[in-house]
């Protein structure tokens, strides 16, 4: 492998588990090393982090030329690599039965694009993949579906020549996932329901006798990927009986479906078969499948949920292919609406008393729980009536609609079945996809982890410092999407000859709320703001404070506040500096309503000064942890009239929020104005709140300082870990790649562009290999957003 100065490297430690490359190991090769691939290889250009994989060595697919998984971990003593170089090697003009792409007879561009009322040409060649339909991609800059109306005799798209897709007549894929086009059916287990209601069903089987012979279910969640219980996987017989991919239709009988080779499987690393902990697996389809409205990925949760009960008490709906209780094999797919229920609740149902009358044997019980209802699972039944899932149910996923947010109404994923002890049980455990150990497993192996994005902030190279710009930062080593959002919209003003934007901006806070990228407050040229900023995905654009009934202002200037979702979701704020002093309040952005609401105040310990250039620390949907800030001066009244005057000074102290009152943490070991903070997650899922950076005193006239520390929230205590490799202050952190990463910062000198990211295990701070920002700046606000929220990336 080489990086980005194209000089060969490779690892020198990986984890004696998973056996990933660890970040910062490696090392430049000499010449007596075996270089395994050459320059030419693109694959060569991937970095250590993003080389990195669970015992998987990459391969190349030879129709989309998109890196395919291999999985070379031994199943029932084979080894399942497939030989791509076996496969005859086809150019694009061979794809179509040796014919070359042509002009489509209805397909027309739109007379208003480009190049219009010109026929689209299929397939076509654009950036290395191969499009069958209208693409999505640049749609930021094409403003709708698009094909090419010209290619080279390779089949490459011409630079220039395409336009827009008519809709009533063009192949255009659905551009979001969890999306129905047909949901009639999705009410009760007895009505069949068609693949249009939930278009990321999939049947993983086999062929025998020129028939489907269905396994088990599973959901699509990328063009490659479907997702499905780790159990499945432990009856695979390979190389005789491979496992194939069936998605399309919802009869598995009929032959109108789309078959793919699954390649590569996966399961997670702490699944132990026989056990329903951890129950969950990847099947890799060697060939990508195109997105149509019979074939679509349904929605994951793009953050993790550390609230085991998040979803209690509310209804989601299982679809599957699974026996029904009389043992009879489905042929359609039918569905069943089932209740999420308290962990407490299994904890009953799954005791040895009660499962003993349905003439269940213990040993059952221990084999497969033996360590009782855990976080990482969810309890989903009816407390009333018998059901749920059965055989043939397993990896199918349970589903749960949203319509509570910026997007149109969509399907979420939350479990997926794993091997219950019985169907005659009136609950279930399944696998919670929402746990950290389990989300961030899927993200990391289907490169669908969340994208940071980085909006405005400061850099002393613009005219007055202050930025509008927006980036977006992703682990890829090409990271194409950098530019693709447009900056935040405001007023243009000419001043002395320079051009100075009212939306330069530097010390928002920002969050994703139901689903809607949003920053608020900071300060421009003028003055403190308490304006707010949503982004829009389908324009890629931005609107700006106040839109009535949409986007009102705050109820106060906020410049350097925090932030963070509150337990609906909402985007709270808190703190801040409103003017000649800092906020002592917090407020609540009402998504429903589209009001803002006063919060619960901040410490008592707050009320005269204040708190603004502190950070916030979600630890679930009730828990918040508040570090670090400046308390501005004031003045008080004693009894007798006299002026008592209190000094600003950087902080220390640290609180946590517990859903009903803020309780005082142990003081930091020193004191940080502007500090970053983040969760940590360790191998075996524990969570702390690390704090790095800052000043001693405040920053506006004191230097940044490198020292960092980390917050056990169970005991309430700080321990200092190590330094970070330059002193920084007014940088942000957030979780990106699965890691603590400090963007942005000044470190005294110079605006940081550099991203480090902090390993637990190893108690050291690594430069990401890959990811930096095109614009070192200061005091962003840097928001974790969902990867298809940019799906043209």
């Amino acid at each position: 492998m080489t990086d980005p100065d194209q000089r060969l490297w490779c690892s020198t430690k990986t984890d004696p588990r998973s056996k990933k490359h660890m970040i910062g190991h490696w090392k430049h090769c000499d010449s007596e090393c075996g270089s395994g691939t050459s320059k030419s290889d693109p694959r060569s250009q991937l970095s250590p982090m993003t080389q990195a994989t669970n015992n998987l060595i990459d391969s190349v697919d030879m129709f989309t030329q998109n890196p395919v998984r291999i999985d070379k971990t031994p199943l029932n003593g084979t080894t399942k690599a497939r030989k791509y170089s076996d496969r005859p090697k086809r150019s694009l003009m061979g794809i179509l039965d040796g014919g070359s792409p042509t002009p489509s007879k209805d397909c027309m561009t739109t007379t208003g694009s480009k190049n219009p009322n010109k026929p689209c040409v299929f397939p076509f060649k654009y950036r290395g993949k191969i499009y069958y339909s209208c693409a999505w991609v640049i749609f930021h800059i094409t403003k709708g579906p698009w094909c090419s109306t010209q290619v080279d005799e390779d089949g490459n798209h011409i630079r220039g020549q395409y336009g827009v897709c008519q809709p009533e007549k063009c192949p255009i894929p659905p551009r979001e996932c969890g999306k129905s086009t047909k949901e009639r059916g999705l009410e009760d287990r007895a009505n069949n329901v068609t693949i249009q209601s939930v278009p990321w069903m999939t049947s993983l089987g086999k062929i025998e006798n020129e028939e489907w012979v269905h396994q088990c279910g599973g959901s699509l969640i990328t063009n490659y990927h479907i997702l499905t219980a780790a159990h499945c996987f432990a009856l695979i017989e390979l190389p005789e009986y491979p496992y194939k991919a069936r998605l399309g239709n919802e009869n598995l009988l009929e032959g109108s479906a789309e078959i793919r080779d699954v390649v590569s499987v996966l399961r997670h690393p702490k699944y132990r078969s026989g056990r329903a902990y951890f129950d969950v697996g990847l099947a890799i389809m060697g060939k990508k499948v195109e997105f149509t409205d019979y074939i679509l990925p349904v929605c994951l949760p793009y953050l993790p949920v550390d609230d085991t009960d998040d979803l209690a008490d509310t209804f989601a709906i299982l679809t599957g292919w699974g026996e029904d209780n009389s043992g009879k094999r489905a042929i359609s797919l039918s569905v069943e609406n089932l209740q999420i229920l308290p962990l407490s609740h299994c904890s009953d149902v799954f005791s040895v008393e009660r499962v003993s009358k349905f003439g269940i044997a213990p040993i059952k019980l221990r084999q497969q729980i033996p360590t009782g209802i855990t976080p990482e699972v969810i309890c989903v039944g009816s407390p009333i009536l018998v059901g749920g899932s059965c055989v043939g149910d397993s990896g199918s996923p349970i589903i749960r609609p949203r319509s509570d947010t910026a997007r149109d109404r969509y399907y979420e994923a939350v479990a997926l079945v794993s091997g219950g002890v019985s169907c005659a049980l009136e609950a279930q455990i399944y696998t919670r996809l929402t746990n950290r150990q389990i989300l961030t497993w899927i993200q990391r192996n289907t490169d669908t982890s969340p994208y940071l994005m980085v909006i405005g902030g400061y850099n002393e190279n613009e005219f007055n410092g202050l930025l509008r710009d927006v980036e977006l930062i992703s682990a890829e080593p090409n990271n194409l999407c950098t530019k693709r959002v447009r900056p935040l919209n405001g007023r243009v003003f000419n001043v002395s000859g320079n051009t100075e934007y009212e939306a330069g901006t530097l010390g928002m806070t920002g969050q994703v709320t139901k689903d809607a990228a949003i920053v608020c407050g900071g300060k421009n040229g003028d003055d403190n703001l308490n304006t707010c900023h949503k982004y829009l995905p389908l324009d890629n654009d931005w609107i700006k404070s106040p839109v009535s009934g949409e986007l009102p202002n705050m109820l106060e200037p906020r410049f350097y506040a925090g932030s963070a979702l509150d337990e609906q979701g909402n985007m709270w704020v808190l703190g801040g500096s409103k003017g000649g002093a800092s906020a002592d309040s917090t407020e609540v952005f009402n998504f429903r309503s589209k009001r803002w609401q006063p919060g619960r105040p901040l410490p008592g310990y707050y009320r005269d000064s204040g708190l603004n250039s502190h950070c916030v620390v979600s630890l679930n949907k009730t828990h918040v942890v508040i570090a670090g800030g400046y308390a501005d001066q004031f003045t008080l009244t004693s009894n007798r009239g006299e002026s008592i005057y209190n000094a600003g000074e950087s902080q220390d102290k640290s609180w946590m929020y517990d859903g009903y009152r803020w309780n005082e943490l142990e003081s930091m070991s020193t004191r940080r104005d502007r500090p970053a903070c983040s969760l940590v997650q360790t191998d075996e899922g524990k969570l702390f709140v690390l704090a790095a950076g800052g000043c001693d005193k405040w920053c506006a006239k004191n230097p940044a300082i490198s020292s960092a520390e980390i917050l056990d929230p169970e005991t309430g205590k700080w321990s200092p870990v190590a330094d970070l490799p330059i002193p920084l202050m007014s940088a942000q952190m957030q979780v990106f790649d699965g890691y603590p990463t400090i963007v942005g910062g000044y470190d005294n000198r110079d605006r940081n562009g550099k991203m480090f990211q902090y390993i637990i295990e190893e108690d050291r701070w690594y430069e990401h290999p890959t990811a930096k920002l095109r614009i070192p700046r200061s005091s962003a606000a840097v928001i974790q957003v969902p990867k298809n929220m940019f799906d043209d990336c």
